[in-house]
């Protein structure tokens, strides 16, 4: 059996500590047998290249170790180790550990390989006066213009360089060195261009090398700080992207399209918080692009179509399951195989409120003589959906009353071969035959029509009985070889889309493979209409195996640059009847983005989507997604290091919510990690809070940031997940209880139940009461904290309320997985209720009461 180990500060990261001294501690998992037997273990480090030196760590009692918020091995036994370290320079390090006195030592690179972890002090909390403080080689061409942060406690730059102008319709481009951020550096972090549409993350040391052209890049100095850099795009048709030019040297590549000279504009941000430097440049850039695309007139155009359109409503559509036809049905889509599966779904009990029709509904020219078939026109294909899309639309919602929004999937251009020259298409629009840069050619409908005919096709729709598209394939317009056409095109194409899509159908709409550098600046940047749903990265692959933690890897990465735009974030979807169901599954609820499914028919793990569902009082089910979009909380680490992708993300007020953190291992070999409170975004130091796994069902006691930082210790099968979530608890000095503690959980099962959390007040009456009033979004197991519950009595203590009335005390219990949690199953409760005393409100109100 292998020993697993890992400390904190961690193995094989970069820990940057504003404070000298550490508390160091090690988590050990040894083979049970060995449990009575002697350990030791050793952290041995170097101290600013000095020469190494060992350090023995004693070995910690239960009352002194970290908490454990998953069950343990059965077959191991849990050792924890620690020391106070002192920091007064560059910190590296890595530890032993041997069996037995005279045991061979066992180095945890060699054995487990986990590479050295080091350790900064922040010990320059001044931000840099000039610019050539953090880019001492900075070519000598760009101009640095200081800029006004609006971030708090950033320093915040822009360089500029000339480009010429596009000549005989081809871009000018040029190469710009840049320098080499800090002079030296100890980490880097970029958001690439992973392909033409989509982005992906690199990581890496002090050897700085990019495999492909990147928006963002992000540089830890020797200091502790931040650097970050963002090429800007969009700015009167010139794109920007960031390169490595060897020696550790940034560089930057411009295209301008325009026809006259543009300017190739980086940001920089420096600063000790990386999130902050993010947010800088972010900041900065939406204001440079907001000016070019003030379509708010155009946006604000009212429906054409009368009152009774229940989707131009503004629910959000996204709040419910979806089902989409890709993985699911195939390419050989028709209206019985669409119908054949709803009613599937429907007789399962998987409660889809969306549906998704994607690819090959649409009448396509497979004559045509050319890569890529083109679209002939609005009505369906008349083979496989013989009554028109209409029909089908009526069908759908006659066999399946609860699905809301039907949505159907088109690419920007029409399909994935443009229009086809032969169909009553290219017969209404004038068309235009343009190269791409494959060599093949490709009509679109050209500008002046552009406009009328995104008119047309959506009124049409509407009229069809859909609501919302999946408009896909937008990077084609990127892929036009001639400068002319993406300079008056792209932002047309765009432009109409996006005005049609709220015209008709209130912004129901998914952009999709459009990561590409204008798209990402001039369409999901701007703040001139709401937010639209755009796909965070890559497809799905479910048949790939290596693709399943690559692509959450990927999307937690991109959400550190997309959480910035005004979008909402989409991981795609998934299927729940999959070795990785469960892996994708938590991804999705914590991503805060829409959760779609695409299970082959009668192929569902309804166990599953009972955990990222939940019933409205009032009927229908919905998804429980936090008010904010998860990202990943560590930016360098690398997708071969041996830590797990920690998620974070937030729901509730700021303050007194719910941080909530996913936890997910990247690898097949189990591992054990010990976290720090701290890493769940939002905790406020000072404030107390229990701890709570999706997985274990495990509470931790209170835990709160004050002089040090607390550690949970956290277990997890090769390629396991789970989600922890932080509650903020009262505490009041009662008439029975001194330090009477209480947290409400939310809905307990659910993966992110702390999102069903619409409202909550807990406060002590002047009678001595303790009054917990709360609102949820679904019915379910409502999970109360109080530290005395066991020295309670349910019967004699406790009145819960709904809709002020008593609900059945069968209806209340003590948790089996805690004594100081109470669970009341207010679905049972709300079905005791008449239907005619329910009232019409959307929520649920929970009163409880008892003493203090």
């Amino acid at each position: 059996m292998r020993i697993r180990l890992q400390t904190y500060p961690p193995l094989g990261d970069i820990t940057i500590v504003n404070r000298n001294k550490i508390p160091f501690r090690i988590i050990l998992d040894v083979p049970y047998r060995w449990r009575d037997e002697p350990w030791e273990a050793v952290l041995w480090h170097s101290t600013g290249g000095q020469d190494w030196h060992g350090t023995p760590l004693s070995q910690l009692d239960d009352i002194t170790s970290p908490l454990s918020i998953h069950n343990s091995d059965p077959a191991t036994t849990r050792l924890h180790f620690g020391a106070d370290i002192y920091l007064h320079s560059k910190f590296q390090f890595t530890v032993k550990f041997r069996h037995g006195i005279q045991g061979t030592w066992v180095w945890a690179k060699e054995a487990l390989g986990h590479e050295d972890g080091q350790l900064i002090e922040l010990t320059m909390d001044h931000m840099s006066d000039s610019i050539k403080d953090v880019i001492p080689d900075l070519e000598s061409s760009w101009k640095p213009t200081s800029l006004l942060s609006q971030a708090p406690r950033t320093r915040l730059w822009s360089i500029e360089h000339d480009i010429g102008a596009a000549r005989n319709d081809k871009p000018s481009t040029q190469a710009i060195k840049i320098g080499t951020p800090w002079g030296s550096f100890v980490r880097w972090f970029a958001i690439v261009r992973q392909s033409a549409m989509w982005l992906g993350p690199r990581q890496g040391s002090s050897d700085f090398h990019l495999d492909k052209d990147a928006i963002v890049g992000s540089f830890i100095g020797p200091s502790g700080r931040h650097l970050v850099f963002l090429a800007v795009s969009g700015l009167n048709h010139v794109n920007s992207v960031l390169r490595s030019s060897g020696g550790n040297i940034l560089s930057a590549q411009g295209q301008n399209d325009g026809l006259s000279n543009g300017k190739v504009v980086i940001l920089i941000s420096e600063g000790s918080s990386f999130e902050g430097c993010i947010a800088s440049v972010m900041y900065h850039a939406r204001r440079l692009i907001q000016p070019y695309f003030t379509e708010s007139s155009e946006l604000a155009i009212e429906s054409p179509l009368d009152d009774n359109v229940s989707h131009l409503s503004m629910e959000k559509w996204y709040d419910s399951l979806g089902y989409c036809t890709w993985n699911s049905l195939g390419q050989h889509l028709s209206e019985s195989k669409i119908l054949t599966a709803l009613k599937m779904l429907k007789d399962d009990g998987v409660p889809v409120s969306t549906l998704i029709i994607d690819d090959n509904w649409q009448s396509i020219d497979y004559q045509q003589q050319s890569s890529q078939p083109g679209w002939m026109k609005f009505e369906a294909d008349e083979r496989n959906f013989p009554g028109g899309l209409s029909q089908t639309t009526s069908k759908i919602r006659k066999l399946c009353p609860d699905i809301k929004d039907i949505m159907v999937w088109h690419t920007i251009l029409g399909y994935w071969g443009g229009i086809s020259p032969h169909g009553s298409l290219a017969q209404s629009y004038n068309t235009v035959e343009l190269e791409q840069d494959d060599g093949s050619r490709i009509t679109v409908i050209s500008g002046e029509d552009v406009s009328r005919f995104y008119d047309d096709f959506y009124r049409f729709l509407v009229q069809s009985g859909v609501d919302g598209t999946k408009t896909d394939a937008q990077v084609m317009m990127d892929q036009w070889t001639s400068s002319s056409a993406r300079r008056q095109l792209t932002d047309t194409y765009l432009s109409a889309w996006t005005v049609s899509s709220l015209r008709y159908m209130g912004l129901k709409t998914i952009s999709c493979m459009s990561q590409f550098p204008h798209a990402l600046f001039a369409s999901q940047m701007p703040l001139n209409r709401s937010s639209m749903v755009v796909r965070n990265s890559d497809d799905y692959f479910p048949d790939i195996p290596a693709s399943h933690t690559w692509h959450v890897w990927a999307n937690a990465h991109n959400a550190i640059f997309t959480q910035y735009l005004n979008v909402v974030p989409d991981w795609d979807m998934f299927q729940t009847q999959h070795p990785f169901g469960g892996f994708h599954a938590a991804a999705r609820c914590i991503s805060g983005g829409p959760i779609y499914i695409t299970d082959k028919p009668g192929h569902h793990n309804l166990k599953l989507i009972n955990e990222i569902t939940g019933k409205k009082p009032l009927g229908g089910s919905i998804i429980l997604r936090p008010d904010v979009a998860g990202k990943s909380i560590s930016a360098y680490a690398t997708y071969q290091g041996k830590s797990a992708l920690k998620v974070g993300s937030y729901h509730g007020k700021w303050g007194t919510g719910s941080p909530l953190l996913g936890i997910f291992n990247m690898v097949t070999e189990p591992l054990v990690e010990l976290v720090p409170l701290s890493a769940f975004s939002g905790v406020v130091p000072g404030t107390s809070y229990i701890v709570r796994s999706h997985q274990s069902s495990r509470v931790t006691s209170p835990l709160s940031i004050t002089d040090s930082d607390p550690l949970i210790t956290i277990s997890l099968d090769g390629h396991g997940y789970d989600i922890l979530s932080a509650f903020p608890v009262t505490t009041f000095t009662g008439r029975h209880f001194q330090h009477l503690t209480i947290a409400n959980m939310g809905v307990l099962g659910k993966m992110t139940g702390c999102a069903a959390i619409v409202s909550n007040s807990i406060r002590l009456l002047t009678n001595g009461n303790v009054l917990i009033e709360t609102q949820l979004r679904v019915l379910g197991t409502l999970g109360l904290y109080i530290s005395d519950l066991p020295s309670m009595n349910l019967l004699d203590d406790f009145m819960v309320m709904i809709l002020e009335e008593p609900v059945p005390i069968e209806t209340v219990s003590i948790s089996n997985d805690n004594t100081r949690v109470v669970e009341i199953d207010t679905d049972a409760a709300w079905a005791a209720i008449p239907e005619g005393s329910r009232g019409w409100g959307s929520d649920l109100r929970v009163k409880i009461i008892f003493p203090s």
